[in-house]
């Protein structure tokens, strides 16, 4: 009789290949990690890794989906907010402070970086972008529906440009930290002048 894979702990083993992928990933870079050190790191064989992730390309597209549905969640049901500007400075709030993690922003750099190399990651990194604007676009329309953002707002260019802030402090590579009451001062002066209030 077949044995049943038990799900839970299936998914507890790939994230934890993943944390460690991840923290050998930010140190050494993508190009100079191989399996054998991720295998060491997780205290696994080659064999039962592959039974997680069939190559690192694997994993590193597993990192990439994570990080994009961490990233819609925060602009998920937005428009439905009672105050719609300050839940989406909540929400950027939390985006620059999760990619001002100094290995956060390692990470990202090693992404962007095989993104350009390989057409598999960048294909995926666009589609992760792609997701990402079209849930804050749509949360905006809702919103500008529901009359807490004027009429008229290019949604989705707005909401390229939010994005970009968080994409250009991780980019940075030392993304600078000016305290929470700082930034949301920024932010709110910010998503003020691209929203306005009715």
């Amino acid at each position: 009789m077949a044995r049943t894979r038990d799900e839970a702990v299936f998914a507890s083993k790939q994230a934890e290949i993943r944390r460690a992928a991840e923290a050998l990933f930010s140190i050494n870079g993508f190009h100079n990690t191989g399996i054998a050190a991720i295998c060491k790191a997780v205290g696994m064989s080659p064999g039962t890794l592959y039974r997680y992730y069939g190559s690192k390309d694997d994993i590193i597209r597993a990192i990439v989906e994570e990080d994009q549905l961490s990233a819609v969640a925060l602009f998920d049901q937005l428009g439905e907010q009672e105050d719609f500007h300050e839940g989406l400075i909540d929400a950027l709030l939390v985006a620059v402070g999760t990619v001002s993690q100094p290995d956060y922003a390692s990470i990202f750099l090693e992404v962007a970086a095989e993104g350009s190399r390989n057409p598999q990651i960048g294909a995926l990194l666009e589609r992760s972008r792609r997701a990402l604007v079209d849930r804050l676009a749509a949360s905006i329309v809702q919103a500008m529906d529901r009359g807490q953002v004027p009429d008229g707002i290019d949604a989705e260019m707005v909401s390229h440009l939010l994005i970009a802030i968080p994409d250009g402090l991780a980019g940075s590579g030392s993304p600078p930290d000016p305290g929470a009451a700082r930034l949301r001062a920024v932010l709110r002066g910010l998503v003020h002048g691209v929203l306005g209030r009715r």
